[in-house]
């Protein structure tokens, strides 16, 4: 959201608007049939970590 350049050059004004960003972590939870799952945080090593979970390489390319 914060990549549209409305939102990101203000143009928006958020104080007069009443908008409120928020941060959350984690960023992305994605959870799988099987039971298992996948979650981007806001940490950059934590993230890596559960990419790595599946393979290592991909956890390696994600840091890049």
């Amino acid at each position: 959201m914060q990549g549209n350049p409305i939102l990101r050059d203000d143009e928006l004004k958020p104080r007069r608007v009443r908008l409120e960003y928020i941060h959350p972590d984690p960023v992305y939870h994605m959870p799988f049939p099987d039971g298992s799952y996948l979650t981007q945080w806001r940490d950059l090593d934590r993230t890596c970590e559960e990419f790595a979970k599946y393979s290592n390489k991909d956890g390696l390319a994600y840091r890049e």
